[in-house]
């Protein structure tokens, strides 16, 4: 199979009208399936990532991470720039298929309780520092499939704060605009997204 270059990007982000301020305030964690040397993998993004979190609660208004649009529980993707809007650009022969969950984000104290000796730990599982490991000698094919599953199982339990708001899935037929709503708390979210490849 021919390989080519995807790129995937948020588009957009709404969510239930009803949802108290004090977790209008959000981090997504988005698992891509592609195919690459004709394996399955699946890749583990953060948005916008560990430390940072898109806030929409009405009171913070001044806030840097402030992005909710006025007159509506939306983002205003205006004040999301094409760096945070990327979710991932990656080489594949195809993509399969995209799961999304959003998260209501426990804003104080994450990197405090995040001691220094786990985050090696952290960073090893997220692939930053495979040598790190103290078996990466046996890092087989078989053993990818445990890391694979070992880097998203962190990644989700760094990246949820302390409520899981929504999960909906997509599998990935062609390029272009596509969405993935569902029901979640307290009502409906919609999160819109642009495919391309070349």
């Amino acid at each position: 199979m021919a390989i080519s270059i995807f790129e995937l990007t948020l588009q957009g982000f709404s969510f239930p009208d009803e949802l108290p301020n004090n977790r209008a305030n959000f981090r997504f964690v988005v698992d891509l399936r592609l195919i690459q040397g004709g394996k399955f993998k699946t890749e583990t993004v953060i948005m916008p990532g560990f430390d940072t979190w898109w806030e929409c609660d009405l009171r913070k208004r001044r806030q840097p991470e402030y992005v909710r649009q006025a007159g509506g529980p939306a983002f205003n993707m205006k004040r999301i720039d094409d760096w945070e809007r990327l979710v991932l650009l990656t080489k594949a022969e195809a993509l399969h298929s995209l799961q999304v969950k959003v998260f209501d984000v426990d804003r104080p104290g994450f990197w405090d309780n995040l001691g220094g000796a786990f985050s090696r730990v952290v960073q090893t599982a997220l692939g930053r520092a495979r040598d790190a490991l103290p078996v990466a000698d046996l890092a087989t094919e078989g053993f990818g499939l445990v890391e694979e599953d070992l880097r998203s199982t962190v990644a989700k339990r760094l990246a949820g704060g302390d409520k899981l708001l929504f999960r909906g899935s997509k599998v990935l037929k062609k390029s272009g605009d596509f969405s993935i709503r569902g029901a979640g708390v307290d009502g409906e979210y919609v999160l819109a997204f642009n495919l391309t490849s070349q």
